[in-house]
């Protein structure tokens, strides 16, 4: 591993985007993933080193994602472009959580409901009123956010 001012240059098989195509997504790290999102780095930065950085501003990944995209791009080297790269990355894990607690049968208790919802909301800084609209059997027709509040209190009328 050698330097270019100031870059860390990676050998080709310890790149990011090559180790998840040779080993897979199971063996790379949250600042590697966040790193092929990413695309690249600034002047004296690898898109790693930029990654590390914004995982230690934001608390990891669960900060990273409670953040907004402004606060994201204020860091020297995102911009809004790259701060829109990762809130959509989060955005797509989040779909694929709450596509797995979709399933044919009825909701029947509130573990049910936490399967949906939860790991969406256990990101938010905000108190948040969702309803979930059944059918007769209990079967999700549809998710609708009624009200978004402060850090702790959310307005339903």
């Amino acid at each position: 591993m050698g330097k270019v001012s100031g870059m860390t240059l990676f050998p080709p098989g310890e790149r990011p985007r090559e180790r998840l195509l040779g080993q897979g997504v199971e063996v790379l790290t949250d600042g590697e993933l966040l790193a092929i999102a990413l695309q690249s780095g600034v002047q004296g930065q690898s898109s790693l080193d930029l990654a590390r950085q914004l995982l230690g501003v934001f608390g990891g990944v669960q900060g990273l994602a409670r953040a907004t995209w402004r606060e994201i791009a204020r860091l020297r080297g995102v911009g809004p472009a790259k701060a829109a790269r990762i809130q959509a990355a989060i955005a797509l894990g989040f779909r694929v959580q709450a596509a797995r607690g979709q399933r044919p049968g009825p909701y029947l208790s509130a573990r049910d409901v936490y399967e949906r919802l939860g790991p969406a909301l256990s990101v938010t800084e905000k108190e948040s009123f969702y309803a979930l609209l059944l059918d007769s059997k209990n079967r999700l027709i549809r998710e609708e956010s009624i009200s978004t509040g402060t850090l702790t209190a959310s307005l339903v009328h």
